[in-house]
């Protein structure tokens, strides 16, 4: 049986399997580990504990899965997970809306898993991989401010992070000389 089994990495990397009747150093040729929805191959397993543990080499993926163990004929299965998206940084963009750059991991290799949501505001367009795994860009829509419910998904796992759009500038004041009861004023910037 299949107790739990480790967080695995999007680039890939080593898990561990935690459960019991796996046999011991002596059956590890006889021990296959494997995903159910890919056909992906565990490789370099290593026999952590006598019967309790094993560890694994993985591919890199995304999103969840199955996996299966087989001891000899004997089978068991259970699902396991990559790593989340953590973002670390976006760049603002203007009122107007443009361009995005994305900073963080676990964005995994493939655009078809990426969605980017800011806040309310909508859906960012146009996803691009400037770096696998860790730099995505995309288009946001028109808004303002600071969007704190702004959400990253691959491949169904999610994680919230701050998007900032750029604030107002101000490059130039005309106005006429102004009496001390009030008057207009004309402010040009950027961000309003």
């Amino acid at each position: 049986t299949i107790s739990s089994i480790s967080i695995a990495p999007t680039l890939g990397g080593r898990i561990t399997i935690t459960g019991s009747n796996f046999g011991s150093l002596s059956f590890l040729g006889l021990v296959s580990i494997s995903t159910t929805t890919t056909g992906q191959i565990c490789t370099s397993l290593y026999m952590e504990r006598n019967h309790t543990q094993i560890s694994c080499h993985i591919n890199g993926g995304t999103g969840t899965s199955s996996m299966t163990v087989s001891v000899a004929s004997l089978t068991a299965t259970s699902s396991y997970s990559y790593l989340p998206p953590i973002i670390s940084n976006a760049t603002m963009v203007p009122t107007y809306g443009g361009r995005t750059t994305i900073y963080g991991v676990n964005f995994g290799t493939s655009l078809s898993t990426i969605s980017v949501t800011i806040g309310n505001v909508g859906a960012c367009t146009s996803i691009i991989m400037l770096l696998p795994d860790s730099i995505i860009s995309c288009i946001v829509p028109r808004g303002s401010g600071i969007i704190s419910n702004s959400i990253i998904t691959v491949d169904r796992l999610s994680s919230s992070f701050l998007f900032r759009y750029s604030p107002p500038s101000i490059s130039y004041v005309m106005h006429d000389p102004i009496a001390t009861s009030g008057g207009s004023i004309t402010i040009f910037g950027n961000n309003f």
